[in-house]
């Protein structure tokens, strides 16, 4: 900002991106590769798209070419722990259940068919040049008469790539790390149903680990686990039906007798009131669109020009974005997932947009601006006229490459 005149503070989101070799962004581009292939097959993307598991499976075995099939196969092979809440050792992987994987293919799939592009690759075709391009010129013309001012950015820019890359990669790494961990206690779950001490596998993740380990060493201090798991699955049922908390809360006294959580005054404005909200930009872009306000990305479906709107987002949703022409995020950084993989793919991204999901309902029209942060809504759902030219008529992909 002092060096630069950087006034909006969107300069570093245009430096560090387009890095090249974050593993996160591999997905999204390997769906999309996948969508080619399968849109070869005139059947394939509407079975893939509405069929059944075993429906698809049938179909996959009985393509006359198996390149599909072959990279399907490979992409789970490195990118099935990459689910939604992978950090959950109870969460199912792809690899338990892929519908997710293969429903975002589908619709790629039939939207080639249909001489249709998915909005990341046109976005990122109407960019041009590159903002990181666009950016580094910015800078050298600033610091054109300042060497030693130019050497300690370069240097500085230098490691922040360097390590936001690396910072990513870990995460890939530790997601790996613990799909092994998961595979093992579910290997557990099995072994503890076969021997009659579990009802079901899936009971083995409500028990903690020195129980699962303690009924094997013998250490234990109640053998029937099923007792255990069966009272901890009713509790956990009734944590569904409970608002959630507030970012940050009180107790007073032992924690589970008597509390109730208040809720602690912590100084953040909720943002301007109205039809305009204000976060941080994170991908530059500004992009007009329904937003998509969606909760559970298993059963979602975007179609050309749609916004992704969201109160959180992680890895499992990379899914989404290739059919998402801006990402729209309740929390989140400028180093979030959501945040590294819309600047890798050029998609414009606004994150930590407070009330954000509380505000925009499904169906809004909005315009997104991924440099300044700003989220304006243009037409509620609710008085949206049938016909006519107003904003929803307009192309996103059009208004993104204006800008």
């Amino acid at each position: 900002t002092k060096w630069c005149g950087d006034a909006e503070g969107s300069l570093q989101n245009d430096l560090i991106s387009g890095e090249g070799g974050i593993v996160s962004a591999e997905p999204a581009r390997l769906v999309n590769q996948l969508a080619d292939v399968a849109a070869l097959d005139p059947a394939l993307p509407a079975i893939l798209a509405s069929g059944t598991l075993a429906e698809i499976q049938a179909a996959m075995t009985a393509l006359p070419n198996q390149d599909f099939t072959t990279a399907y196969t490979a992409y789970l092979a490195k990118f099935s722990d990459r689910c939604l809440d992978e950090l959950k050792l109870e969460s199912p992987t792809l690899a338990d259940d892929p519908l997710m994987l293969l429903r975002t293919i589908g619709g790629l799939a039939a939207r080639r068919r249909a001489g249709g592009a998915d909005s990341v690759a046109r976005l990122t075709a109407a960019s041009s040049p590159p903002p990181r391009e666009r950016a580094e010129a910015r800078v050298a013309r600033t610091l054109a008469w300042r060497p030693l001012r130019r050497l300690i950015f370069s240097w500085v820019l230098r490691q922040a790539r360097t390590r936001v890359r690396c910072r990513e990669n870990l995460r890939f790494e530790r997601t790996r790390v613990f799909g092994r961990v998961r595979r093992l206690f579910v290997e557990a779950g099995r072994r503890l149903v076969a021997e009659g001490r579990l009802a079901r596998a899936d009971d083995v993740f409500y028990l903690h680990v020195d129980e699962v380990l303690g009924v094997v060493e013998g250490t234990v201090s109640s053998a029937d686990l099923g007792a255990l798991a069966d009272a901890r699955r009713h509790e956990f049922a009734a944590y569904r039906t409970q608002p959630a908390p507030a970012d940050r809360f009180e107790t007073r006294g032992a924690v589970w007798v008597g509390h109730d959580f208040q809720a602690v005054a912590t100084g953040v404005s909720a943002g301007p009131v109205g039809e305009e909200r204000r976060g941080i930009g994170c991908c530059p872009g500004l992009v007009e669109g329904r937003a998509r306000v969606i909760t559970d990305p298993r059963d979602a479906s975007l179609v050309p020009g749609d916004i992704l709107v969201a109160e959180r987002t992680d890895p499992g949703w990379i899914l989404l974005f290739p059919s998402a022409s801006a990402v729209v995020v309740e929390r989140g950084s400028v180093l979030s997932h959501s945040a590294i993989v819309s600047r890798e793919l050029g998609l414009p991204a606004v994150v930590s947009v407070p009330g954000l999901t509380s505000w925009l309902h499904d169906g809004d029209i909005i315009r997104v601006n991924g440099t300044t942060g700003v989220v304006q809504r243009l037409a509620a759902v609710q008085t949206l006229p049938v016909t006519g030219s107003g904003p929803a008529d307009r192309d996103p992909v059009s208004e993104a490459a204006r800008a």
